[in-house]
């Protein structure tokens, strides 16, 4: 099936603002007060967040029925949702009376696996009080995080983190591939380029990462290429692709096994006929890149290959191609910019 989508050209958000809006739906949840500097929020686990128009038009992704928290985009987790604390003994609502940081280590024993979300500044002393049993953590609207603040946080089983738009460096990366339960991770608008790329390629608990716009080449997609336990990646606005190097990456990719998504995005991709070697990739998006008809015909012989998500194509296809395309079972949409149509 061909789908044609017509979005207003955007201007690019700068690294701090991108991927948030792009890639989380917000939600208005109530916070109280730690301290003047830290506030700690108790998502409800009964109310979803409100749907947003994203300024950048992403592709289709995958369920993320998993969490109604603001979360990382295309991330099918494959554990059970977290279960909400009682943190009443009269049913009251899942928000949490004012807690300072001197109390909060003494009600872990009524937690349940909890999702929290952080804002303002934090530090490893700050950051040591939190319980023990929190599974999801957000700190995208925290100031202080840095290698020396997460690396407090590793003894923690955190399963989903989210520190997109925080400037952070590879060291910090670094210290994220060292959390033992971590399965989703939103790096987006960061900068750990590929030395913090290829710590997160041999994480071995990582299952969905969106680590776009965070200056990554050639190198750091090659290891995200080699990791044998991600399914779904989101890696677009980097520098993947553009010369030799990139074809070794994209034969990284093209061999993997265990990717679902693949979102390269805007990478400077020139050709794509290693990566259309993959027979495991359902979800594809290649959008912004500079690809050729035949990289098309490639890719429509995947044969996993349900959902793909590309820029409008500017050389015309032979009639015999015409036909495989709408032969073909894959639902292919095409991304028009109108600016390129004005007279």
């Amino acid at each position: 099936m061909l789908t044609w989508v017509s979005a207003n050209p955007v201007q690019k958000p700068d690294a701090c603002s991108d991927q948030r809006s792009v890639q989380f739906h917000h939600q208005n949840a109530p916070a109280h007060g730690l301290t003047p500097n830290f506030r700690i929020t108790s998502l409800s686990p009964n109310t979803k967040p409100p749907r947003t128009t994203p300024a950048y038009q992403s592709a289709r992704q995958p369920d993320l029925a998993l969490f109604d928290t603001p979360h990382i985009a295309s991330c099918p987790i494959t554990t059970a949702p977290p279960v909400p604390p009682d943190l009443s003994a009269g049913g009251a609502p899942n928000t949490w009376p004012q807690v300072d940081a001197a109390n909060l280590a003494t009600l872990e024993p009524s937690f349940a696996p909890i999702r929290l979300k952080l804002t303002g500044v934090v530090t490893p002393k700050r950051l040591s009080h939190l319980p023990k049993s929190v599974r999801q953590l957000r700190m995208s609207e925290c100031f202080g995080v840095n290698a020396k603040a997460l690396k407090s946080l590793r003894e923690r089983q955190l399963q989903l983190v989210d520190v997109s738009g925080l400037s952070l460096d590879a060291k910090c990366a670094q210290e994220l591939a060292k959390y033992p339960a971590l399965t989703a991770l939103n790096l987006a608008g960061n900068r750990v380029g590929d030395a913090g790329a290829a710590a997160l390629g041999e994480s071995q608990s990582l299952q969905a990462l969106n680590i776009s716009g965070n200056g990554i080449g050639k190198l750091g997609g090659k290891a995200l290429g080699r990791s044998q336990t991600l399914t779904t990646l989101i890696a677009q606005d980097n520098a993947i692709g553009g010369d030799l190097l990139a074809d070794e990456a994209l034969v990284a990719f093209g061999k993997n096994p265990s990717l679902k998504y693949l979102g390269l995005a805007k990478n400077g991709i020139e050709c794509a006929y290693s990566l259309a070697q993959n027979q495991y990739i359902e979800t594809l998006d290649l959008r912004d890149n500079s690809l050729l008809s035949l990289d098309l015909l490639d890719m429509l012989r995947m044969p996993a290959l349900k959902h793909l998500h590309l820029s409008e194509f500017k050389a015309r296809l032979p009639s015999s191609s015409v036909m495989q395309l709408v032969a073909t079972n894959v639902d292919i949409t095409f991304y028009v910019n109108p600016a390129d149509h004005q007279a």
